[in-house]
């Protein structure tokens, strides 16, 4: 069997992959979020655990990924979001996302 089969659809046709886990390589330095992690890092001032902690979030990785990234356990990631996030007075992930491209307008002007 082919890593990669189709089945037919009404008028289409969608490809169905071998179920994978997804792999979580590591985040491109230089992007866009890189440069709203470094406003949120100058902001309040963030350690670089705080400033990775921060990418990871805003790059959509779950916490299944986060525990392997640091090394941790899942209670202690999940303790290490919500640290992060009082911090910073975000609520989660997509609060934290909005601050950082508010700060980078303001930073921008």
């Amino acid at each position: 069997m082919n890593a990669a089969t189709t089945v037919a659809a009404s008028t289409y046709e969608l490809p169905l992959f071998a179920a994978a886990p997804p792999s979580y390589g590591p985040t491109p330095r230089g992007s866009f979020v890189s440069g709203l992690v470094d406003n949120l890092a100058w902001t309040f001032n963030l350690d670089t655990r705080e400033q990775a902690l921060a990418e990871q979030l805003m790059f959509g990785r779950p916490l299944g990924a986060l525990t392997r990234h640091f090394d941790v356990d899942a209670p202690t990631a999940a303790r290490m979001c919500r640290e992060l996030f009082v911090m910073t007075g975000a609520d989660g992930r997509e609060k934290l996302f909005e601050l950082a491209l508010r700060l980078s307008a303001i930073r921008a002007v």
